[in-house]
């Protein structure tokens, strides 16, 4: 018996579904990104920018989502390192794979994602803010908030 996997849910992905998500993600939704969005009308520079600025607010709202649990559990529990594992871990960790669609999408809302796209089309005015480019834009930080999640 492989240690975990007993925790596991058919809804949540398994480690190939997941490294496939991932490849796919990258493979096809990135390069669709980067060439119809972004290299059209964006130097270096823009690019970094669009990047250094949707990237790390959805990793961020992740990590503020689950943060308040985390500190209550450690305090609670007088636990002094990090949650790595145990049995409480492993409760939580069954609990996420079987609702991680309604957990991500109570954690990264559209509003969330059209804030950020809001922001970042401020500074850059990509294709002068076509609603297109907009939307393509919102589903990029739709499927990076699937793939960090």
């Amino acid at each position: 018996m492989v240690p975990c996997f007993s925790n596991t849910s058919s809804a949540f992905p398994m480690q190939n579904e997941l490294s496939n998500i991932v490849s796919e993600f990258y493979k096809c939704d990135c390069q669709d990104c980067f060439f119809d969005i972004l290299s059209t009308d964006l130097n270096l520079e823009g690019v970094v920018y669009f990047f250094q600025n949707t990237l790390p607010p959805v990793i961020e709202a992740i990590e503020k989502h689950f943060a308040p649990l985390e500190l209550t559990l450690k305090k609670v529990s007088l636990i002094q390192a990090p949650l790595a594992d145990g049995p409480i871990v492993n409760v939580l960790r069954k609990t996420y794979q079987s609702n991680w669609k309604n957990i991500h999408s109570q954690c990264l809302t559209i509003q969330f994602h059209e804030s950020i796209m809001r922001k970042v089309q401020s500074v850059l005015s990509i294709a002068e803010e076509a609603p297109s480019i907009n939307q393509g834009i919102v589903q990029f930080l739709k499927k990076l908030g699937e793939v960090a999640f």
